[in-house]
């Protein structure tokens, strides 16, 4: 009986660097590799594959899906996206969708300049301020091609290592797929640490958003990303076109932005001392979950919009100072 021959692994060019492009700086980094080679004019990095890897394949089909890092690998699972029902002038919603439609409209653009067609969005803002309210309606909205896939990736709970391997090496898209929207909810956030420390922007996040080894296969793609924390966004990251394109500054809304949105929230014309509720919510820089909670703790409570305002802004001052001096607040926060 013959042996069956057993598959060995393989060695894929990752990347070839020339040394002169490093000493001039045109090529400030390269990505990690599993083997590295270097003449007297060039560095060539190669990336090994896995028999194992590349035998089980993930096929992309349409629709919205989750990305979940199992003992098996990343999974795709189905994802519903949420319905918010939100002022669209607040929302930054408009925004958004005016630059993926772009995107999407001229894709010619990319195959006259011989380029992979990826397009990155950074959304950067405090907490609150409705990134994901925004761009969970534009996802609506793109859905409605029935060859559109939405793949939603948390960056703060699963490393960017998994998911480039899961888009190089153990996934295939469907035929039907003609556009592929990644959300990458979180970036810099630094909320959780690896066994080798926090998850940033480390070597295999900038290959994925750089394009190197065609990770999206050719698909159209556009990379939606959020981050709470534009600080902790490195430069590699965001002083890059190529990696993210643009950088939305969503801030907390002004003055008119907090009236209409009450008065959004309430369904009615506000009060005078409404309107003056709202003035002091601009001043003290609430974002919309702020506002939105000034109207359900005044019903709960049973107390004016103005009293819950101040009773929020109180809340933000007592935290702001904790934080400043390292206190608790009696809650283990430090």
């Amino acid at each position: 009986m013959k042996e069956e021959k057993e598959e060995q692994g393989k060695f894929k060019i990752l990347k070839v660097t020339k040394l002169e492009d490093l000493v001039d700086k045109s090529e400030k980094e390269i990505p990690e590799s599993d083997l590295t080679i270097q003449t007297d004019t060039h560095i060539i990095q190669m990336e090994y594959l896995d028999p194992e890897d590349t035998r089980k394949q993930t096929i992309i089909k349409p629709g919205c899906f989750s990305i979940v890092d199992t003992s098996i690998g990343i999974q795709l699972n189905k994802f519903d996206l949420k319905h918010y029902e939100l002022l669209e002038t607040v929302d930054n919603t408009s925004v958004i969708l005016s630059e993926v439609t772009k995107f999407y409209d001229r894709l010619d653009i990319y195959k006259k300049l011989g380029k992979e067609p990826k397009r990155a969005l950074l959304m950067a803002s405090p907490p609150g301020v409705g990134k994901t309210a925004a761009i969970n309606k534009v996802c609506v909205n793109l859905l409605k091609d029935p060859g559109t896939t939405v793949i939603v990736w948390d960056t703060s709970d699963v490393r960017s290592s998994s998911v480039n391997k899961f888009f190089l090496n153990n996934s295939k898209f469907n035929s039907k797929v003609n556009k592929l929207v990644l959300v990458m909810e979180d970036i810099g956030g630094g909320s959780t640490d690896g066994y080798d420390g926090p998850r940033g922007a480390d070597s295999s996040l900038l290959n994925l958003l750089d394009g190197v080894g065609t990770p999206f296969q050719g698909i159209p793609t556009f990379i939606l990303a959020t981050t709470n924390n534009p600080e902790n966004s490195v430069a590699a990251l965001i002083d890059r076109p190529g990696r993210f394109d643009k950088v939305v500054i969503m801030k907390t809304p002004g003055v008119q932005e907090c009236t209409a949105l009450l008065k959004f929230i309430v369904k009615r014309e506000l009060t005078e001392e409404e309107k003056e509720a709202a003035k002091l919510a601009a001043k003290s820089e609430f974002s919309i979950a702020h506002i939105q909670e000034s109207v359900v703790r005044s019903m709960l409570d049973d107390i004016s919009i103005m009293e819950a305002t101040q009773q929020l802004v109180e809340h933000k001052k007592k935290f702001k100072k904790a934080f400043a001096e390292g206190g608790s607040m009696g809650l283990g926060l430090r």
